[in-house]
C-alpha cells in the first residue's frame, strides 16, 4: 500500500455533488416513510442514523488517520473531531467495525423495506425508482471516491477489515 498520501481535502465539487445526492436519498427515505406510514420502520431508521452519526463515528472515524480533516468520507473526520476526542493508539476492532456496517446499512435499507411493504400502494414504485436511484448513485460516488482514496492511501491496519477496502483493493491495486 502506498504511503503517500496526498496533502489536500477532497475535490469541492464531486464533495458538493456527493452531498446533495445523499440529502435528497434521505430527503426520499423520509417521504417513503411518511407517505407508506410506516412509523416503526422510522423509528427504527431514526435510532440507527444517530447510532452511525454517533457512536460509530466516535469509535470508528475517532481512531482513524482521517480525524479532524475533511475526508474523503462525507467530511466525517472533520465532524467528528468536532464531538469527540481521538482516540490515539486504540484500534477499531471487530464489533465497532459491525456496529458501522449495520448502522449504515439499516439508515440505506430500512426505507427500501418501507417502499416493499407498500409495494401495491400508489405512487409507490415512482418512491422506490427514486430512492433506489439516488441510492445507487450515493454508493458508487461513495466507493469510487471515498473507498478509492482509503485504499490508495490508509495506513490504518483496522481498514482491512473493510468488505470496501478488500473489494478495493482487487480493483485498484
Amino acid at each position: 500500500m502506498k504511503n503517500d498520501q496526498p496533502n489536500h481535502e477532497p475535490n469541492q465539487a464531486i464533495m458538493a455533488f456527493r452531498f446533495s445526492v445523499l440529502i435528497l436519498q434521505i430527503l426520499v427515505g423520509l417521504i417513503a416513510f411518511i407517505y407508506t406510514a410506516s412509523w416503526i420502520l422510522f423509528a427504527i431508521w431514526l435510532a440507527v442514523t444517530v447510532t452511525l452519526y454517533t457512536v460509530a463515528r466516535k469509535n470508528i472515524c475517532g481512531r482513524c488517520e482521517g480525524y479532524g480533516k475533511k475526508c474523503y468520507s462525507f467530511y466525517s473526520g472533520l465532524y467528528t473531531s468536532k464531538l469527540y476526542p481521538y482516540q490515539e493508539g486504540k484500534p477499531v476492532t471487530f464489533w465497532p467495525a459491525m456496529l458501522e456496517g449495520l448502522s449504515l446499512a439499516g439508515m440505506n435499507v430500512l426505507p427500501f423495506v418501507s417502499l416493499f411493504l407498500h409495494f401495491d400502494t400508489k405512487g409507490v414504485p415512482l418512491l422506490l425508482a427514486v430512492y433506489s436511484a439516488l441510492f445507487l448513485i450515493t454508493w458508487l460516488a461513495q466507493f469510487h471516491h471515498a473507498c478509492r482514496h482509503c485504499v490508495e492511501y490508509a495506513t490504518d491496519e483496522w481498514k482491512k477489515l473493510c468488505p470496501a477496502y478488500k473489494l478495493g483493493q482487487k480493483l485498484w491495486q
